[in-house]
């Protein structure tokens, strides 16, 4: 013996407008948000603004909003054939 259920819901629209409202900055910053919270715990891999390259499991941002990664490596690109700088 089987028993079957048929469920069945009905939905409202809401009135028609005008027009359809822009999206807030309140919403924009909901769906960054969003979007952050997926990525935790992921694998990252950041190009910093010097041309370093950190790969690690995203952590969190602080207030600055610096990205904190935990189990980074670094790597940067080393030119070859140009001798090093002497040294200081």
């Amino acid at each position: 013996q089987t028993a079957t259920m048929t469920t069945t819901t009905t939905t409202t629209s809401p009135p028609p407008t005008a027009s359809p409202s822009p999206p807030s900055a309140s919403d924009d910053n909901n769906n960054l948000l969003h979007t952050i919270h997926l990525l935790l715990g992921s694998k990252l891999r950041v190009t910093m603004t010097d041309g370093r390259i950190a790969r690690g499991n995203f952590v969190c941002l602080d207030r600055l909003g610096n990205i904190i990664l935990d189990n980074v490596v670094e790597y940067r690109k080393v030119a070859h054939g140009i001798p090093p700088p002497p040294p200081p």
